[in-house]
């Protein structure tokens, strides 16, 4: 038992040392990089990107939220904790519309914590996998609001001039299901945490809870016809050529 104390404070000291360590040399961001990232005013926290008619990215750097106006009203696919606070007001600076549904691509905290920000939205309809519903239900967090549409395998949202699909065709990131949101009008696909255009994968390939099943997704995301893809992160936004570079490079 001693012993084993004293390695535990051996590993507890070294952690400090390493964390206190100075970053002494770094590869920046690639140029290219750097040029087809979305531009956020520090000073206003965000940036509203159109991606297609009627269809925008909104980021604060790190994180991504879909915004789809369809002319009964916006779509919104997830609410980011980082970005909760803004999400009406930059809805506001693109439509009069207001915002009537809102589509949870997976259940983490990070993605849609901010939802919490939305609850005082009139009839706000919420639209999740019914894994995510079960485990958000059984995590009784004030942050994440609950569903109240779920489904299984797919569905097709039809709202104003826009058709959104909705498919679960495996869970490669989360254990309760990772969405895949398709716009197939517009060409333009939203996978949440699989890739970052123009960046090597997050640690431990974004934190996947099964790598069997991130190494098929790329495949997946090929399958479907698009030439606008988000990821869910940091402020570029990709096309099929960044799909395939992140796989190769997988």
């Amino acid at each position: 038992m001693k012993n084993a104390i004293i390695v535990l404070t051996l590993v507890f000291a070294l952690n400090i040392a390493f964390a206190q360590k100075p970053l002494e040399s770094y590869v920046p961001v690639l140029e290219n990089t750097l040029k087809k990232s979305i531009q956020v005013d520090p000073q206003k926290g965000y940036a509203m990107h159109q991606a297609k008619p009627n269809i925008y990215v909104l980021t604060d750097g790190v994180w991504q939220s879909l915004v789809v106006v369809t002319g009964e009203g916006v779509v919104l696919v997830d609410a980011p904790e980082t970005l909760g606070a803004n999400i009406q007001k930059a809805v506001a600076e693109v439509t009069k519309q207001p915002i009537v549904t809102l589509i949870y691509s997976h259940g983490h905290t990070d993605h849609i914590g901010g939802s919490k920000h939305l609850k005082d939205v009139p009839d706000l309809e919420i639209i999740a996998l019914e894994g995510v519903a079960d485990f958000l239900r059984e995590k009784k967090d004030p942050r994440r609001l609950l569903p109240t549409k779920t489904f299984e395998g797919a569905y097709v949202l039809r709202k104003g001039d826009k058709q959104i699909d909705l498919s679960n065709p495996l869970n490669f990131h989360s254990n309760e299901g990772d969405l895949f949101v398709s716009i197939t009008e517009d060409k333009f696909l939203m996978v949440v945490d699989v890739l970052a255009p123009g960046y090597v994968p997050f640690k431990n390939l974004d934190l996947s809870n099964n790598i069997h099943e991130y190494l098929k997704v790329f495949d997946q995301i090929l399958a479907y016809d698009f030439d606008v893809f988000v990821g869910g992160h940091l402020t570029s936004i990709g096309d099929r050529s960044d799909v395939l570079e992140t796989r190769a490079y997988v």
